[in-house]
């Protein structure tokens, strides 16, 4: 996905834990065709790298972060992708 590969230009950053649905929801709109090319942190397996997110799945784009599950349309516009 053209829009995946920008994230990951622009240093885009998924962080998410496998058990919290939200994250699991983000993931599937993402798709396999987009999330492999995503860079991602796990919270349950990099707790120190989640320690200042208020909740997750949290995308970092644009250094900034935005909450809350977002459609692939959605992050092309706060990505500027």
């Amino acid at each position: 996905s053209e829009v995946a590969k920008c994230l990951t230009e622009n240093g885009a950053i998924l962080y998410f834990s496998d058990s919290c649905p939200d994250c699991n929801k983000q993931k599937s709109l993402f798709g396999n065709s987009v999330i492999k090319y995503i860079n991602t942190t796990d919270c349950t397996k990099n707790p120190e790298k989640c320690a200042n997110l208020r909740l997750i799945p949290a995308l970092y784009i644009n250094k900034s972060i935005a909450y809350c599950v977002r459609t692939v349309d959605e992050l092309k516009i706060l990505s500027n992708c």
